[in-house]
């Protein structure tokens, strides 16, 4: 998996912030193209109507300070790179301008922090990452705890790719493990088994082993009974996961029963999630 364009949503927030290196370290070790997105929905901003003069030049005004804003931006986090990167400003929302430009423009990955604020799914993380995450077809990378991004001069060192025992999984193990070699990390693969389930542990285990031949990888499994967010997100906290990987389904599949807590999950992981 070699990400070859990225897409950096901004919106100037300490948290973005604060994964400015994350994107930085990715662009570099894949020699990525990365576009800086900041989105302003004008529709009814500032109480104005942007058909009348009044505000049409509020509205101008208002484009003109965002597009200075994004250029410093740029000039503070990205100088070094600047051949690399390019500013992009859309006129709506953020979820739709960022699905909008990632399928127009081939983007292979999305960046974002999550902000766990805003009534959509508000519950469980940021409006905007939960619907981006859910309405985009790209793996998005994000993470809860900004402040706790690693150094980016620092390796990941163990990736841990959350799996259903199902044929589908097969495909996430195979990306899984294109990134752990493109990364030169370790990989292990972690499978939560319900309190109520039939089938023996030996049997879980034969079965992801061959999921895990069909993927191309032969790495760790890690088999735990117990419900599916803690077993994931406990899995990466003892391990000390540098990343989580995780399958997401779109709302035309059936989903696993994995991908039915995606959004849980990267709430509570203790690193980075991607979900592809």
């Amino acid at each position: 998996m070699l990400f070859q364009h990225i897409l950096f949503p901004v919106d100037f927030s300490p948290q973005c912030e604060q994964i400015v290196p994350a994107v930085r370290d990715l662009m570099t070790r894949f020699q990525a193209r990365v576009t800086l997105l900041h989105s302003l929905e004008i529709r009814g901003a500032g109480g104005l109507d942007p058909s009348l003069g009044e505000g049409l030049l509020y509205f101008d005004n208002l484009l003109q300070e965002q597009q200075k804003s994004l250029a410093a931006f740029r000039a503070a986090h990205f100088s070094s790179s600047s051949s690399q990167v390019d500013s992009v400003l859309e006129k709506d929302s953020p979820a739709r301008a960022l699905a909008a430009y990632a399928e127009r423009h081939s983007v292979d990955l999305i960046m974002m922090p999550t902000h766990g604020y805003g009534p959509f799914r508000a519950a469980l993380l940021g409006s905007v990452t939960a619907k981006v995450t859910h309405d985009t077809s790209c793996p998005v990378w994000t993470s809860v705890h900004t402040e706790k991004i690693h150094n980016p001069l620092y390796p990941y060192r163990l990736l841990v790719c959350a799996v259903d025992d199902l044929p589908t999984s097969v495909s996430v193990i195979r990306r899984a493990g294109e990134l752990a070699k493109a990364f030169e990390s370790s990989l292990a693969l972690v499978h939560a088994v319900a309190e109520s389930g039939k089938r023996t542990e030996s049997e879980i285990r034969s079965n992801l082993e061959q999921l895990g031949m069909a993927g191309e990888v032969s790495v760790p499994i890690y088999i735990q009974t117990g419900e599916i967010v803690r077993v994931v997100t406990d899995a990466a906290a003892r391990q000390g996961a540098d990343l989580v990987i995780l399958g997401r389904g779109r709302s035309s599949q059936t989903l696993g029963s994995l991908r039915s807590h995606v959004y849980e999950i990267i709430r509570k992981s203790p690193c980075p999630v991607l979900t592809i």
